[in-house]
């Protein structure tokens, strides 16, 4: 070494122990992200630092697996969710007959959907109808909603055409 050089290279022995303390801490760090060894080896005094990283291997694997498992469920169910919300908010069939001073709303929907009737009752509503009849029924996987309400003043035939198609634009909505 020189007396005079600017920089003072520690000497081979500290950075050897130095590199071992850090990979000490960085082992006991790692170790303790792990979860607590059976009770079978608890009785041992220490564990030697292969068998820890082997113990850390196995573990990050076998949770990528159950991390994998996860997202293939969570896929799954998002997949379910969404066929049975689409399957439950479109109607099957919307139809509405003017029948004078009465227009009759009749609509056939899977019979998991519930809303459907109150939806529609609250869509007749907001179109200024007074609500003469309302009632629903099921049969097999069907709900068939029958609304019949009088209208104001009869104009031109109009309302039951603007009617169904406020019925199919809040059922898409919802």
């Amino acid at each position: 070494m020189e007396i005079g050089s600017s920089s003072v290279r520690p000497e081979r022995k500290v950075v050897e122990r130095n590199r071992r303390i850090h990979l000490k801490r960085l082992y006991s760090q790692l170790y303790a992200l792990l979860p607590q060894p059976p009770l079978a080896t608890r009785g041992r005094r220490s564990v030697q630092v292969p068998d820890r990283l082997d113990a850390s291997v196995n573990y990050i694997k076998f949770m990528q697996q159950r991390i994998e498992s996860m997202k293939e469920r969570k896929t799954h169910l998002l997949t379910q969710l969404k066929s049975s919300q689409s399957a439950m908010k479109l109607p099957l069939h919307i139809e509405v007959h003017d029948l004078g001073i009465v227009l009759q709303v009749i609509i056939v929907s899977n019979s998991s959907d519930w809303f459907v009737f109150i939806k529609a009752l609250r869509v007749v509503e907001d179109e200024g109808g007074e609500i003469v009849d309302a009632n629903f029924s099921v049969a097999d996987d069907k709900a068939f909603h029958v609304i019949n309400f009088k209208v104001g003043e009869p104009k031109s035939g109009q309302e039951a055409t603007s009617l169904l198609e406020k019925l199919k634009d809040i059922h898409l909505l919802f």
